[in-house]
């Protein structure tokens, strides 16, 4: 196994999550969990000056 190290600059760490988004009663549409993940993004954003990684 190969993982490749990359430099993100002075102070800045990679970090991933994995979440799940679920509703008792239905499955949920792909727009209403977009629009969740761009809220959450730009919190990290706001409040830690996360950047999301392209």
């Amino acid at each position: 196994m190969f993982i490749e190290m990359k430099n993100f600059g002075e102070n800045k760490k990679s970090i991933a999550y994995s979440l799940k988004f679920r509703v008792p009663d239905r499955t949920l549409k792909d727009g209403e969990v977009n629009d969740v993940m761009k809220e959450i993004i730009a919190e990290l954003e706001k409040s830690l000056g996360a950047e999301l990684r392209k």
